[in-house]
């Protein structure tokens, strides 16, 4: 998952903050990072994470063979 987050957070950052910095520059500089962290964080959580685990999850979350009981033959789950 470490991948995926940053996957995920590299371009969000990367792209978004030199816009941020200048839209938030009239601001306070603790009150600015607020604000910049709470866009990461909610585009992170809402936006860009649920589209990164998608396109990841086959890795994310392999198919694991396993044996029936009923027939002793190998069944995916």
């Amino acid at each position: 998952m470490v991948i995926a987050t940053v996957i995920g957070l590299y371009p969000l950052i990367f792209f978004l903050a030199p816009i941020l910095a200048n839209a938030l520059q009239v601001l306070p500089r603790p009150l600015a990072v607020l604000m910049s962290t709470l866009c990461n964080v909610l585009l992170m959580t809402y936006v860009v994470m649920p589209r990164v685990t998608r396109g990841l999850s086959r890795w994310l979350f392999p198919r694991r063979l396993t044996v029936s009981t009923g027939t002793g033959r190998p069944m995916l789950h």
